[in-house]
């Protein structure tokens, strides 16, 4: 569990510069604009499945590795973002039981299902933060993280090689032009 809290510390801090404005203030984050920042990461890794592309970012990796990647470090920047760190703790542990036992259910999916499968809980987990209703919504985030960790087992990409692969996108992240601040403030700059 100190892995997972970590982890989620330590992304926050490396995406600091999406929580500030350009004179360091705090920004009220939307949390629905967020979740659906997870589903547009979701939707990019079933494109990279259908087209069996490598990254543009990370070319020795399948695109699909990496959306999905990116979709967990969404999630882990969200958990940080929101203070949730302390609260993810039992549900995730709870998924790991509940969820873990249907891995093998991701071998029989087709990746069409599996996709849509992991669109819909990144839906239940909106549509539970929308009602205010935060133990379900960690329950549905939990269920996520273990569900994208189960399914990137299943097409070849490992718990030790998925964390590789999030630390090489975490270092490309910090040089990307796209992600500094000077950047973001041009027109046509990246606001979220």
């Amino acid at each position: 569990m100190d892995d997972i809290i970590d982890l989620s510390n330590r992304v926050h801090k490396l995406n600091q510069q999406w929580w500030h404005d350009a004179a360091g203030q705090p920004l009220q984050r939307n949390p629905g604009e967020l979740i659906a920042l997870v589903h547009s990461e979701l939707s990019e890794g079933y494109m990279g499945w259908l087209s069996k592309e490598q990254d543009d970012h990370l070319p020795d990796h399948p695109m699909v590795h990496v959306e999905l990647v990116d979709a967990y470090i969404r999630i882990l920047d969200y958990v940080g973002g929101f203070g949730l760190q302390d609260q993810i703790q039992e549900p995730y542990r709870a998924a790991i039981a509940t969820v873990s036992p249907y891995r093998n259910t991701f071998y029989d999916m087709s990746g069409h299902e599996t996709f849509a499968r992991l669109q819909s809980m990144a839906s239940s987990w909106l549509e539970y933060t929308r009602k205010n209703d935060q133990e379900a919504a960690l329950i549905a985030i939990a269920c996520l993280m273990i569900s994208i960790l189960q399914f990137a087992q299943v097409i070849g990409l490992g718990h030790t090689a998925f964390m590789d692969c999030l630390e090489e996108k975490l270092f490309y992240n910090q040089q990307r032009a796209d992600h500094k601040l000077a950047n973001r403030l041009l027109a046509g700059g990246k606001k979220f």
